[in-house]
């Protein structure tokens, strides 16, 4: 039981950095944007590929990943976001468009196999894939009757260090004083001289970086890769977000972020297609 506790610790921090995304966007929008799931799966997707396909070492293809999901972020805010928002369309309505850019999302990984046009990202279709053996040092430690993996002690001190500088940007930078602005009032943030706009592209840029390195570290740590891991994963940063309301710094995932893996790891372990 312990053991299984300290599984659960680890894959609650991947969904704890998913599910800032969540919020993020959901505070200063008060929009849910449906489309971060995939670009949790393209994170995964685009280093995999980098990795397996291009002969890229880990690191520098992670970075690579963690950069086109900020880029899709900012597509995301110019393409299913900002129109609507400018008309002052009903929040329904740009939860159907980023919904709508999910499923193109997924279905052009879907796809995708050797000769079609996106081959150059994906090849596997719909199969689900994991990293080549080796691709990143996995050290085994025992502990106190405890097996702890290299890879995800590594995970949960990123994902834990990742969002303690979050929570330190949101409080006490300029940044987040204009970000926690826009969350509280934008018509009163517009008049003193914040650049709304900006600061809702920001916020698209960061959330969906971080659910890119979210999908990059889920696939490291269950080793499934495929369209539809941010599908399948979506439901327990939702259930966290929720958890969060009530502020846009009290968002940020608390100690209930690892319930989802203490009921998810053994059903992981269980339904994962390894190739």
């Amino acid at each position: 039981m312990t053991q299984q506790v300290l599984n659960a610790i680890f894959i609650g921090s991947i969904y704890a950095l998913f599910a800032v995304g969540y919020t993020l966007v959901f505070g200063v929008l008060d929009v849910l944007n449906l489309a971060h799931s995939a670009v949790f799966m393209l994170g995964a997707v685009i280093t995999y590929s980098l990795v397996a396909l291009h002969g890229m070492p880990f690191l520098p293809a992670a970075v690579i990943a963690v950069l086109v999901c900020g880029l899709l972020g900012l597509l995301i805010e110019f393409v299913a976001l900002r129109p609507l928002r400018r008309r002052n369309a009903p929040p329904i309505s740009a939860l159907i468009s980023t919904i709508g850019l999910a499923l193109i999302f997924v279905a052009i990984v879907e796809q995708a196999t050797p000769g079609t046009l996106f081959s150059w990202l994906w090849q596997d279709g719909a199969n689900s894939v994991r990293f080549p053996a080796g691709t990143v040092p996995n050290p085994t430690y025992h502990v106190a009757g405890l097996t702890i993996e290299g890879t995800k002690l590594g995970i949960l001190i990123t994902s834990v260090v990742l969002m303690l500088i979050l929570g330190y940007v949101i409080r006490y930078t300029q940044v987040g004083r204009a970000l926690r602005a826009v969350a509280e009032n934008r018509r009163a943030a517009t008049l003193l001289g914040i650049n709304v706009d900006r600061i809702f592209a920001s916020t698209l840029f960061l959330s969906s970086a971080l659910g890119g390195l979210a999908g990059i570290l889920f696939g490291l740590a269950i080793s499934d890769i495929s369209p539809y891991i941010g599908r399948d994963q979506g439901l327990c940063p939702l259930w966290q977000q929720r958890r969060g309301r009530g502020g846009l710094c009290g968002a940020l995932p608390r100690a209930g972020a690892a319930a989802p893996g203490i009921v998810r790891r053994p059903v992981a372990r269980a339904t994962v297609v390894r190739r």
